[in-house]
């Protein structure tokens, strides 16, 4: 028999998590962009100051931006990253290497869901496999349309 734990080794390139610039700005000398996702859907971030890899990052390319979720929590920031064009606005940011430790560990963070989930099929398409709503967070709560009566 074999066994094995289905880590990093085997998954982690098996995902992606694919985010969308909410806004940016500058602050205290850097230009912040903020994604609509947060470290919470990816708790290594936050729990190792494990970096991840990002589609685009180069490290000499001329933009510099810190990575900021869209929450309150002080430490919701993936790092610093450099890319050859200007970010802004509904761009998008794709994290690659997302595949292991990000579901299994995500949690919802004042009401923000955890990412929706798709599959590759082998005809390159997406396919929905799962959308988390605020309803549902609201109804884990005993609040909202979902909450049991």
């Amino acid at each position: 028999d074999v066994f094995f734990e289905p880590g990093a080794a085997l998954i982690r390139s098996a995902g992606y998590i694919v985010s969308t610039v909410l806004d940016v700005f500058p602050s205290d000398g850097s230009i912040v962009a903020v994604l609509d996702t947060s470290v919470n859907h990816m708790p290594e971030v936050f729990e190792y100051d494990y970096e991840p890899d990002v589609v685009g990052h180069d490290d000499n390319a001329p933009h510099e931006y810190v990575l900021a979720g869209c929450t309150c929590l002080a430490g919701d920031i993936f790092g610093e990253y450099r890319f050859p064009d200007p970010l802004k606005v509904g761009d998008q940011v794709v994290f690659n290497n997302a595949g292991s430790y990000t579901l299994t560990k995500a949690h919802v963070f004042n009401g923000i869901g955890l990412p929706s989930v798709y599959a590759l099929t082998g005809q390159g398409e997406f396919v929905l496999k799962s959308r988390f709503t605020f309803d549902q967070y609201a109804a884990r709560w005993g609040t909202g349309p979902q909450a049991a009566s």
